[in-house]
C-alpha cells in the first residue's frame, strides 16, 4: 500500500483499503498441466462472487483469439457482463513484469487475473502445500504504481490468512508445484517396489528398479 494510506488513521486506513482491496482466490488442488484459462474458468464463480456479479454462462476463447475477445467472457442473458483477461506467471520474480503486462488489456469492463503459485500452511498441519493464487486486477487497481500493488497484494496475502485459517500464504513458483508432485512419485515408487519384492523373486530387476528410484531422488534434491 502506498505511503499516503499508511499515514492516515486506522479507521481512515481500513476505509481505504476497503476501496483498493485486491481479491485473491487461492485453489489448494489444481493439475499443473491444465490449460491455465482452463482452470480460471472452472473458478468462474468464485470470480463473480468476488465481484458481486451475476452470469449464466461463460465463454471460454482459446489461447490464440481475436484482438476484440478475452479470454473469459461473462454473460447475463444475451448481454456480456465481463471480460477477463488471464496472465500466467511462472516464476515469483516475474511478478512486476506480469503485472505491467496485464495493463494492456485491463479497462472499464474487463478485468485481469494474474495466475501464480502459491505456498501455504493449514493451522495444525505440518509442511506446506503449493496451490495455484488467483489475483483479481481491477481497472482502479491496475493504475496505480507496480510497488504499490504488489504491496497490496502482500497485505491481502496476510489479511487472508489471518481470515481464513492459514499459518501462511505466500507466493511461489510452479516450479516448485512440479517438485513436489515429483516428490510424491518417488515415495510412491518406492512403496510399488516394497510390493514388488513381496511378489518378484527377480533380485537383478529389483536391485536395478532400487538403483533407478535413488538416482531419481537425488536429482531432485539437487533442483529443490
Amino acid at each position: 500500500m502506498s505511503r499516503l494510506i499508511i499515514q492516515k488513521t486506522p479507521k481512515e486506513f481500513e476505509d481505504e483499503l476497503k476501496k483498493k482491496r485486491i481479491k485473491l482466490i487461492l485453489i489448494e488442488s489444481f493439475d499443473i498441466g491444465t490449460e491455465m484459462n482452463i482452470i480460471v474458468a472452472e473458478n468462474a464463480q468464485k470470480i463473480a462472487e468476488a465481484l458481486g456479479i451475476e452470469y449464466d454462462r461463460i465463454e471460454v476463447n482459446p489461447r490464440y483469439h481475436p484482438p476484440w475477445k478475452a479470454d473469459i467472457e461473462f454473460y447475463k442473458g444475451d448481454k456480456k457482463v465481463l471480460e477477463v483477461e488471464v496472465k500466467t506467471c511462472a516464476y515469483k520474480h516475474n511478478l512486476e513484469r506480469r503485472i505491467r503486462a496485464l495493463r494492456r488489456y485491463v479497462r472499464y469492463g474487463r478485468i485481469g487475473v494474474l495466475a501464480i503459485g502459491a505456498g501455504y500452511r493449514k493451522k495444525g498441519q505440518e509442511g506446506d502445500e503449493i496451490g495455484l493464487l488467483m489475483i483479481i486486477l481491477t481497472p482502479e487497481i491496475i493504475q496505480m504504481s507496480i510497488d504499490d500493488i504488489v504491496k497490496l497484494i502482500q497485505t491481502e496475502l496476510w489479511r487472508k490468512a489471518q481470515e481464513e485459517g492459514y499459518e501462511y500464504i505466500y507466493l511461489a513458483s510452479f516450479r516448485d508445484k512440479a517438485i513436489l508432485q515429483a516428490w510424491g512419485l518417488a515415495l510412491w515408487l518406492s512403496d510399488e517396489v516394497k510390493e514388488i519384492k513381496a511378489r518378484m523373486a527377480t533380485k537383478e530387476d529389483l536391485s536395478k528398479l532400487e538403483r533407478l528410484i535413488l538416482k531419481f531422488i537425488e536429482k531432485l534434491e539437487e533442483r529443490s
